[in-house]
């Protein structure tokens, strides 16, 4: 009896997934979407990735319409601000003395890595480490107007877990 694995698997949760490149993040909160969920990669003010799940803790807004303020994101919805670690500093309706909610707090993955130039992502406890790439030489192209060539083309595209 075979069944087919589809990428929503709650056992693919314990891997680790590319997300997205290194480039594709910056400063200004960008969407992205793996295994059915909705996750928000920024980079703060001192360049340290962040990647959290896409929706506000209050009516679920996208987080990707907010802006990053410093080390701090500013839901664009109702104006939450959530540090760093996505614990909430500011509900613009709250008075200055009331208490900020529980619930006020930001999820994201249970792991996040950069490597290769890649963001990957473990929703859940991953059962490996990240995975290294080692290429013993690259690849070297040359594009003239006459022609496309690889001059070397010897890889070890070995994985080391």
């Amino acid at each position: 009896m075979s069944r087919t694995v589809r990428n929503v698997e709650v056992a693919l949760r314990r891997a680790w997934h590319p997300l997205c490149r290194s480039s594709e993040v910056t400063e200004r909160p960008r969407a992205f979407t793996l295994m059915g969920e909705h996750y928000v990669a920024y980079r703060v003010a001192s360049g340290e990735l962040r990647v959290i799940f896409g929706r506000c803790p209050y009516r679920f807004a996208p987080l990707s319409l907010g802006a990053g303020e410093g080390n701090q994101l500013r839901c664009a919805y109702h104006g939450w601000v959530f540090d760093e670690q996505g614990h909430c500093l500011e509900i613009p309706s709250l008075d200055p003395g009331d208490t900020l909610p529980v619930r006020a707090k930001l999820s994201e993955p249970f792991a996040v890595a950069e490597s290769h130039s890649m963001v990957f992502v473990a929703p859940d406890d991953p059962l490996t480490p990240l995975p290294t790439l080692k290429v013993r030489r690259l690849v070297d192209i040359l594009v003239d107007t006459r022609c496309l060539r690889t001059k070397s083309a010897d890889f070890d595209f070995g994985l080391s877990i």
